[in-house]
């Protein structure tokens, strides 16, 4: 048979929307193909001492791949823009964002431990979870407020913004004999909080001297908290303080609307 009529017999590539029909069980594969291209697209950076280089390596990689995915991807985790240092942002837009294909809200971190990758050491890992936005809503994944910031990295299922909403949650769970505590994840105050990122290295260098000086045990707190004080210049207990009085008020406030609805 002639090259150009084995040609023709070959069966027509599909579409990308063809491709996406069975949206949530394709998608995910393309999502693990972004991890696998950023770890083999950082291979050259192990241990050369150069961790920016190497976050930026990992970047492309997975851009690149999310260039060929028909999808609406919206980074909601991610990581916040310091000076020109290399990364996916949170509020970045991934995907080729067709009309109509499907939304995602997306969390990432091209490279966990760059420091130990561009050390020759071993457990970095590159990081991807995305959930999908139903129709109708705005988001489908939320940050999980931490102690000294507004977000930590990890998503919350659930976010419930009006007072008499967790009531009535809370009053539905007991209803139902579900028993047991509700963690209800309540942010300080945005002109009392310290960025994430920033935060993390004082509590990697407060870690770090703890171990250096052999501090164990019940030790271990309050050596903490003292270090990480001193070395925010008072910063981190203003923003506990800051904490303890949005607890107490939204507690309250709890404490009547529940009252009210459901006594």
């Amino acid at each position: 048979m002639p090259p150009d009529e084995e040609l023709t017999k070959l069966p027509p590539m599909k579409t990308s929307s063809e491709y996406y029909l069975d949206i949530e069980r394709t998608v995910q594969f393309d999502f693990v193909r972004a991890t696998e291209n950023a770890a083999l697209n950082v291979v050259h950076w192990l241990g050369r001492g150069q961790k920016e280089l190497a976050d930026a390596a990992a970047c492309d990689a997975i851009r690149g791949m999310f260039d060929l995915m028909d999808i609406c991807g919206e980074v909601v985790i991610g990581e916040g823009i310091k000076d020109n240092a290399p990364g996916i942002f949170k509020g970045e837009q991934l995907g080729t964002w067709l009309p109509g294909t499907t939304k995602f809200d997306i969390a990432l971190d091209p490279i966990d431990g760059t420091s130990n990758l561009a050390n020759g050491l071993p457990n970095s890992i590159s990081v991807i979870a995305a959930s999908h936005v139903s129709s109708g809503e705005k988001n489908a994944m939320r940050n999980l407020p931490s102690f000294y910031s507004r977000k930590s990295g990890f998503s919350s299922p659930l976010r419930l913004d009006d007072i008499n909403e967790i009531a009535n949650m809370l009053h539905a769970k007991w209803q139902l004999g579900m028993n047991g505590a509700v963690l209800i994840a309540n942010p300080l105050p945005t002109d009392q909080e310290i960025v994430a990122e920033e935060m993390e290295i004082h509590i990697q260098k407060a870690l770090n001297a703890a171990k250096k000086r052999k501090i164990t045990g019940k030790e271990v707190t309050p050596f903490l908290l003292q270090y990480i004080s001193e070395h925010t210049k008072g910063e981190s207990l203003e923003a506990n303080i800051a904490l303890i009085k949005n607890n107490a008020r939204l507690g309250a406030e709890l404490a009547v609307a529940y009252t009210i609805n459901h006594n």
